[in-house]
C-alpha cells in the first residue's frame, strides 16, 4: 500500500496537476473504478489481517518486537481509517457527478484528496518500517 499511495503522491497527482478540469475528473473517475479489483482488495484487506495476526502473535508471545509490531498495526489501521473515512468518500462524491461542472468537482476533490493521500502514504510506509523492525528484532 505504501508504494501505491506514494506513487500517487509523487507521480500520478503531479502529472494530473496541469490537465484541464474535465480530463482530471474523467481520469480520476476511471482510476477509482479500475482500482477496485481483487488484487488491490486482497492486498489492502489482507495487509490488515496479516499485520494484525503478526502483531497479536508478538503481543501474546511476549516477543522483543512487540512494541514495533503494535506500532506497525496502529499505523496500518490509521492508513485504513483515512482511506475509508476520507479518500473513498471523496472518490464516491466525484463518481456521483460534477453537479456544478468539472471545475467545481475538481476544486472540492483535488487538494483534500492529495493531502489525505500523503497522510496515508506516510502511515503505510511507517507501518511497513515498524513491522520490518519487529521482524528484525525477533529474528536477531
Amino acid at each position: 500500500m505504501a508504494g501505491l499511495f506514494a506513487g500517487f503522491g509523487y507521480a500520478v497527482m503531479p502529472g494530473l496537476r496541469g490537465v484541464a478540469d474535465r480530463a482530471f475528473v474523467d481520469v480520476m473517475q476511471r482510476i477509482n473504478v479500475a482500482i477496485v479489483n481483487w488484487l488491490f482488495l486482497s492486498l489492502f484487506l489482507g495487509g490488515l489481517v496479516v499485520s494484525g495476526l503478526g502483531a497479536a502473535l508478538l503481543w501474546f508471545g511476549g516477543g522483543a518486537g512487540t512494541g514495533w509490531g503494535a506500532a506497525g498495526i496502529l499505523l496500518y489501521l490509521a492508513m485504513f481509517v483515512v482511506t475509508a473515512a476520507v479518500n473513498v468518500p471523496l472518490n464516491n462524491e466525484l463518481a456521483a457527478g460534477e453537479g456544478a461542472g468539472p471545475a467545481a468537482a475538481r476544486a472540492r476533490f483535488e487538494v483534500r484528496w492529495v493531502r489525505w493521500n500523503l497522510v496515508r502514504a506516510f502511515a503505510a510506509t511507517g507501518s511497513f518500517g515498524c513491522l520490518l523492525a519487529a521482524l528484525v528484532v525477533e529474528v536477531l
